[in-house]
């Protein structure tokens, strides 16, 4: 099929490859990422340059979140029957040609608007079950689609889905008795920390388990997340995350006392 190799091809060499081969598929094959598309999908792509470069650009900051030391690229395959969802994790990573297909290769769009789903399945191939828990498996996994949205995209911080918007909201349902555990319900007290102190302390806490996996039970590592996290902020987030529901041990509140406080308040209601 026709194939464009970023680093090796030029607009002319794809011109030829095109000329050269009747296949109703082509390939874009970027350094981290490998893209698969109708031949009618590209038509107006006369250099495929800029688009794998992208490409590279999203996979490099999915990686460098959880300092993933990367040996082989992506691969992005879109089809008419999938197995799973709208799209789905693996490899490849996987989407309906309709309606997911253009969104591909379009660079304007990717670049504007991201697209929180390629960023959300990508990120699944990215999880640990170190600092992903029961029940958060549709939840650690947004990270990568917040961090990409600001940090590739240049959206605003804690933007990109609809059912972020309303952060306090989701909070509140989160700590409400009895708590929502949804997938965007959960997501929002790593947003109230994102907000609180940017993005190093979560990005070096993720990062920390490429050279320091951690060990034990569930509860266990759990606090090894509150302390991985709280000593990267250097603040002492024992409370907040007792309200989450983890099971935070003496232990790790004296590894943490000395920090100050860390506290959530929502904003006041308008007009109070």
């Amino acid at each position: 099929m026709p194939t464009y190799v970023l680093g090796k091809d030029t607009p002319e060499t794809w011109k030829q490859s095109l000329a050269d081969s009747p296949a109703p598929w082509v390939t874009f094959v970027a350094k981290h990422a490998i893209l698969h598309v109708r031949r009618g999908t590209v038509a107006q792509i006369t250099d495929p340059k800029p688009l794998t470069e992208w490409w590279d650009k999203a996979m490099e900051l999915q990686d460098d979140l959880v300092a993933l030391e990367r040996f082989a690229p992506e691969r992005v395959v879109p089809d008419i029957q999938i197995s799973a969802g709208f799209m789905h994790s693996g490899y490849p990573f996987m989407c309906f040609i309709n309606p997911s297909e253009a969104d591909i290769v379009d660079l304007q769009k990717l670049s504007t608007k991201g697209n929180w789903g390629f960023f959300h399945e990508l990120g699944h191939n990215h999880q640990r079950t170190d600092w992903t828990f029961p029940g958060q498996t549709e939840v650690t996994v947004n990270l990568f689609s917040l961090y990409c949205m600001e940090k590739l995209v240049g959206l605003p911080r804690g933007t990109g889905h609809g059912s972020i918007k309303d952060l306090h909201g989701n909070m509140a349902k989160r700590l409400a008795n009895p708590p929502n555990m949804g997938a965007f319900e959960q997501l929002a007290p790593f947003m109230v920390l994102i907000q609180a102190h940017g993005w190093e302390p979560i990005r070096s806490t993720l990062r920390s388990y490429a050279q320091t996996p951690a060990s034990g039970d569930i509860p266990s590592k759990q606090n090894s997340f509150v302390i991985r996290y709280g000593q990267a902020a250097k603040v002492d987030v024992s409370d907040f995350f007792t309200k989450l529901g983890y099971p935070v041990t003496a232990e790790t509140k004296q590894a943490l006392k000395g920090f100050p406080v860390f506290t959530y308040a929502p904003p006041a209601p308008a007009g109070k």
